[in-house]
């Protein structure tokens, strides 16, 4: 497999790609709000799946590489994310406040309606999922100490019969079977 070339590695980082979607993001609120822009809006949404699939061409090398130097002996690297679950969620309701109050402040605009109901209705969405992922986490945490079989079965006392093995085959198998 050959190496990605330098454009594809220029697109395919997650910083250009981060880029891309905070320009489509800025046209695309613009081209709901006012109507302009949605040209420009529709080049970053362009520029934004080449970079996707830039991204996937450089992963599948990355993943090629990693198993031909596995098969040399070399131990492969595991590439671990940082740890930025608590600063993902603080981003996240930071640009949620930032709509929010340009959502509040654009109420009274006519032709605004349908993007402030899909704002609220994602924000809803979103709670509702949130909700429910603390409920189900509740209750699938394993007790501590609880076994994971419940039930065992006895190991039977006789191998089944022939006839008992010829009668429980499917109808088309006994067929075949004679």
């Amino acid at each position: 497999m050959n190496r990605p070339n330098f454009f594809t590695y220029l697109i395919g980082n997650g910083l250009s790609f981060v880029g891309l979607s905070i320009g489509l993001l800025v046209f695309g609120f613009q081209f709901l709000t006012t109507g302009q822009g949605g040209m420009l809006a529709l080049i970053f949404l362009i520029a934004g799946s080449a970079a996707y699939k830039a991204n996937e061409r450089i992963r599948a090398y990355n993943d090629w590489q990693r198993e031909w130097n596995a098969m040399d002996g070399k131990a492969p690297r595991q590439f671990a994310l940082p740890g930025w679950g608590k600063l993902r969620v603080v981003l996240g309701v930071i640009v949620w406040i930032v709509f929010g109050f340009m959502a509040l402040g654009a109420t009274g605009t006519p032709g605004l309606e349908i993007p402030l109901a899909m704002f609220w209705a994602g924000t809803a969405l979103g709670i509702g999922v949130a909700i429910f992922r603390l409920i189900k986490r509740g209750k699938s945490a394993p007790r501590r100490g609880a076994d994971f079989v419940s039930h065992c079965l006895a190991r039977p006392g006789q191998s089944a019969s022939l006839n008992q093995a010829y009668q429980s085959l499917p109808d088309y198998c006994r067929r075949i079977m004679g």
